[in-house]
């Protein structure tokens, strides 16, 4: 009975982890055929949301310069190179080292284009449970991003909130911004 139920829960919820939540398999999918890498199924959500970003950026130029933060999900949807081998810059796995390296050179020379997973409330999490509540390097990242975009050096030009979502009475917010830096 045990396997069965675990069975069907998978099933209907098949991933769920912060802000990202799966639907129930084969249920809002679609068909893509993608133009490098072939047939695929996709969410049709995510197609509606990561489309954009891989248009704006053939449209207007410098089409290999993609930071993707925390996750390089677009540089692999948009088929860019990760810029600076920059792959992974999650809370929890990515070093203070990496996060204030890749400030440095997001001050001194940022790629044309950076789309922004803005998670506040998992950051905060992440913040209370591996730094006894004080901020992460990652908050202080998005503190430099959200001032160049205040300050209009920087300016978005499409933005998404694919993911946010309610649970145990809180929003896990989950705002994509794709940035244009020059």
């Amino acid at each position: 009975m045990l396997i069965f139920c675990t069975a069907i829960n998978r099933f209907n919820d098949p991933f769920r982890w912060h802000t990202y939540r799966e639907k129930p398999m084969f249920a809002a999918r679609t068909w893509y055929s993608h133009p490098d890498y072939g047939p695929m199924i996709i969410d049709k959500d995510l197609l509606q949301m990561i489309q954009p970003v891989c248009k704006k950026i053939r449209d207007r130029g410098s089409d290999h310069e993609l930071l993707s933060l925390p996750y390089p999900g677009a540089n692999y949807f948009c088929a860019i190179p990760p810029w600076h081998g920059y792959v992974q810059t999650f809370f929890d796995t990515a070093s203070k080292q990496t996060i204030e390296r890749l400030m440095g050179e997001l001050n001194s020379s940022a790629p044309k284009w950076i789309l922004y997973q803005r998670q506040l409330t998992t950051l905060r999490l992440h913040e209370v449970v591996y730094n006894q509540g004080n901020p992460l390097q990652q908050r202080y990242l998005d503190q430099l991003i959200e001032q160049k975009i205040g300050e209009g050096e920087w300016r978005v030009v499409y933005t998404s909130n694919l993911g946010s979502s309610r649970q145990w009475g809180q929003l896990w917010d989950n705002d994509w911004m794709l940035i244009q830096t020059r």
